[in-house]
């Protein structure tokens, strides 16, 4: 710790005068006034009631609401995430008919429900591949992906809490 006082002391730092150590300076002065902005709209109540909460908890150093929002919102972001890496890699695949997918999510896993035609080996095989590519780049985040495939003479329901990204019924 002394001696990296003593560079500060001396005006050195790691890069100097780079364009890394521009765009640290450039990014905490930005930071700063971020902050300065919203400190003056706490104080006047100038900005929405679940911010104002946020920034009374954080204050009041009551972390458990920040923690809570901010596990929905990692959730719903990693849920996207995933969804975006399953589709890209179904996209991938030739001939995909799929007549129904549908997606539900949970704190850690996007489920994605699928229906093919019957017989239909290569949507199915597409589905799996598109799931397992879907877990390999999630994986390093926490977060998976668990599709079911059914066909369409299982006769099986899309579960009624799923979201409908697919609906191909009469087809």
């Amino acid at each position: 710790m002394a001696e990296v006082l003593e560079n500060v002391a001396k005006g050195e730092t790691a890069e100097s005068g780079s364009v890394a150590d521009q765009k640290a300076h450039e990014f905490f002065s930005d930071l700063v006034s971020k902050l300065n902005v919203t400190e003056f709209l706490y104080n006047v109540k100038g900005m929405s009631e679940n911010e104002y909460q946020m920034w009374s908890a954080a204050i009041n150093k009551n972390l458990e609401p920040m923690m809570r929002s901010n596990r929905v919102a990692s959730n719903v972001a990693c849920a996207n995430k995933a969804f975006e890496e399953f589709m890209l890699a179904l996209r991938v695949e030739k001939n995909v008919k799929l007549r129904k997918l549908a997606v539900d999510i949970s704190r850690s896993k996007l489920y994605i429900w699928a229906e093919v035609e019957d017989d239909d080996e290569s949507s199915m095989r597409s589905v799996l591949y598109a799931d397992s590519v879907a877990n390999l780049k999630m994986e390093e985040l926490g977060f998976s992906v668990s599709a079911t495939v059914v066909e369409k003479s299982d006769c099986v329901p899309v579960p009624s809490h799923y979201v409908k990204v697919i609906d191909n019924e009469s087809k």
